[in-house]
């Protein structure tokens, strides 16, 4: 951790942890050793507990070795959020397998890409989409495809008819009923195994596969913990969780919510890190109850706060950008709530603001990490006696290293605090590297630091605060710009709900800045008047050149604005 101040670490805790060496499949078997009958999962008022979900994970498992596969196999999910989701995964991974998501809404050509790509030998796939599996079986070297839907929605009971797509097809609850909940005897090498195939959201180019070992996934679900006050507690029969650092009383008085007590809900899709590591692998160790959520519905997902008494919502902050605006969220006993979290992309001081006024029982955060971090590097300050800056991240995580160096690549020292720099991270969390492509790799992991390609500030207290992406820093007439300030001017304006701001190429300046904005509903503003409300709080050559309205912004999977999207839309428009 990047020094000892009070007012941003807690000196209770130790300095760094302990993290150990076990497969991803050990904290499933903590949780259901130490949280027992405790509610797992939560999904459409379906739920299972840790010692079932640690069953059928198992029973899977057994499954997918006997059809042949482990230590070597990639398995895909092509899933959208269900209970079905979290038993393949665990189920693959406690099968010795790799684990590759494949977003069930991208395009088909996708799709095969990834499986290709991947060399993936088998599929579980949900109804939704195993039509696709069965139009392209011709150019697939699938060797099996196994069929969930909404029959075996609480992933124990129900069949569904594989058979419809193809008579050699297996129903995922049939396949498992036919074998025991067994633990696997499996010679894993956590540091070295590849747990996850994880494709990057994609907003700046074509999409990678990043190569994460069960060391990397374990050790970044326990990092994030303990930065939460709870620290890693291994059973005697290797099962991994965590546990508070204190007394409980103590512990309630500086952190949001005690190890088995946790009631987690978020939109985040499973099938990228970000939902994954932050939701599944966080709330498995911390024996929290998962709210799954399928499809983001604002008036649902804020009556669901009120209903399951959630304690820690996680998001993206186009998702708090809508829920602000909704009034029954004003209306809403949200008392439960102690956690507000948000990743994926950087939120606006003002939004951290609004947020804290409407969860006053909440610690309202910023985390941020990267799918080659296989989930989260930096975290806002998480005692409630600590100090937090809005817009800022925050500080690394346990046993994480971030340093900020020159944004014109002059070297590798340090920047002092004040100065802009390219993040650089190193820690257990970082990934292994790219899937075939070994260039890409030494470009970005070098000497075990993680170039992020990101660009921050710190503060004389070692505080961290996003000022932009490398790649999304424009140039007009020789002057750098970053889209980032402008956009968090943007959303002090009342009339703002959501804004993004790219760099437009012009052969006269090089690039001229265009920022696309959604208004709040019942507030009306002129574009020319938001313009001008930043225009005249910066400096000439950073003015926004020109402004446009939009129903929507176009988002990743990982529930970010796609910058990539727009860009393409405009030089569309130049050809």
């Amino acid at each position: 951790m990047t020094g000892r101040d009070p007012r941003f670490f807690n000196n209770a805790l130790p300095a760094t942890i302990d993290l150990p060496d076990v497969p991803v499949g050990n904290i499933l078997k903590g949780a259901a050793r130490k949280y027992g009958d405790r509610n797992a999962l939560i999904f459409h008022d379906f739920n299972i507990s840790y010692t079932d979900l640690y069953k059928e994970s198992l029973k899977l498992a057994n499954a997918l070795q006997d059809l042949g596969y482990g230590k070597g196999d990639v398995l895909s999910t092509y899933l959208p959020n269900s209970i079905q989701y979290v038993i393949a995964y665990y189920g693959i991974l406690l099968s010795g397998a790799t684990y590759s998501a494949i977003n069930p809404f991208m395009p088909v050509s996708e799709v095969l890409h990834q499986i290709q790509d991947t060399n993936t030998a088998a599929i579980i796939a949900h109804t939704s989409c195993a039509k696709n599996l069965a139009d392209q079986a011709a150019t697939l070297s699938l060797k099996d495809v196994i069929v969930t839907g909404v029959e075996e929605i609480d992933g124990v009971n129900g069949r569904t008819a594989a058979e419809q797509y193809s008579a050699d097809w297996y129903s995922l609850n049939e396949l498992k009923s036919r074998f025991e909940a067994k633990e696997l005897s499996i010679d894993f090498a956590p540091c070295e195994d590849i747990a996850h195939i994880s494709y990057t959201g994609g907003t700046t180019g074509k999409a990678k596969g990043v190569l994460s070992t069960h060391f990397n996934f374990v050790s970044n679900c326990l990092a994030s913990s303990a930065s939460m006050g709870m620290l890693p507690d291994m059973d005697e029969h290797g099962g991994v969780t965590v546990k508070a650092y204190t007394s409980d009383e103590v512990f309630l008085k500086e952190y949001a919510v005690l190890p088995g007590t946790g009631v987690i809900m978020s939109p985040a899709p499973l099938y990228h890190i970000s939902g994954l590591m932050g939701s599944v692998g966080v709330a498995t160790v911390q024996g929290a109850t998962l709210v799954l959520i399928d499809q983001f519905h604002p008036i649902t997902f804020i009556e669901n706060i009120e209903k399951y008494k959630v304690t820690q919502l996680a998001g993206a902050p186009q998702l708090y950008n809508t829920l602000l605006v909704m009034p029954s969220l004003h209306t809403t006993d949200l008392s439960s709530v102690r956690n507000v979290g948000s990743g994926a992309a950087p939120m606006s001081a003002e939004m951290q603001r609004k947020l804290q006024k409407v969860f006053p029982n909440a610690l309202v955060s910023e985390g941020y990490g990267l799918t080659e971090a296989t989930g989260a590097c930096i975290q806002t300050v998480a005692f409630k006696s600590g100090i937090r800056e809005p817009g800022s991240i925050g500080l690394p995580i346990y046993n994480t290293e971030v340093k900020l160096v020159p944004v014109d690549g002059s070297g590798e020292e340090e920047v002092p605090p004040g100065e802009k720099g390219e993040i650089w991270i190193r820690g257990p969390q970082v990934a292994k590297g790219y899937l075939h492509d070994k260039e890409a790799s030494n470009e970005t992991f070098s000497n075990g630091w993680l170039r992020t390609g990101d660009i921050a500030v710190r503060s004389e207290g070692g505080i961290l605060t996003i000022v932009d992406r490398k790649k999304d820093m424009l140039i007009y007439n020789g002057y750098n710009i970053y889209p980032r300030q402008l956009e968090e001017l943007l959303y002090e304006h009342e009339a703002v709900q959501s804004c993004v701001v790219i760099g437009v190429p012009d052969d006269a300046v090089g690039e001229r800045t265009k920022a696309f904005v959604v208004l709040k509903p019942g507030i009306t503003a002129s574009l020319e008047e938001i313009q001008e409300f930043v225009n005249s709080r910066v400096v000439h050559y950073a003015k926004i050149r020109e402004i446009k309205q939009l129903t929507e912004l176009p988002m990743t999977a990982a529930g970010k604005i796609s910058r990539i999207a727009l860009q393409k839309l405009e030089a569309s428009k130049a050809n």
